[in-house]
């Protein structure tokens, strides 16, 4: 719903949670890391996060560093090095 009214699937201004961090950080399937590549945010899985002062420990963080080491998606890792 969100996506079909305008919602961006790769904000730029969105410096610590964008969508494929999200995805991959909170372990969700990789279909989902898929329909965000495929609308948009293909970039994104070499994206890393921006300075925030409140999530330092986070900062310089990629989608694939969320995906394994955060999460140990074996299958979302798998998926963003082979698509990245």
């Amino acid at each position: 719903w969100l996506y079909v009214n305008g919602a961006d699937t790769r904000d730029e201004h969105v410096g610590l949670y964008f969508p494929m961090y999200c995805a991959t950080a909170e372990g969700h399937r990789d279909d989902l890391c898929k329909w965000l590549y495929e609308h948009g945010a293909a970039k994104d899985i070499k994206r890393r996060t921006t300075h925030d002062d409140k999530h330092v420990y986070h900062n310089g963080r990629s989608p694939l560093y969320a995906a394994f080491v955060l999460g140990s998606w074996r299958n979302v890792s798998r998926w963003l090095i082979l698509n990245g």
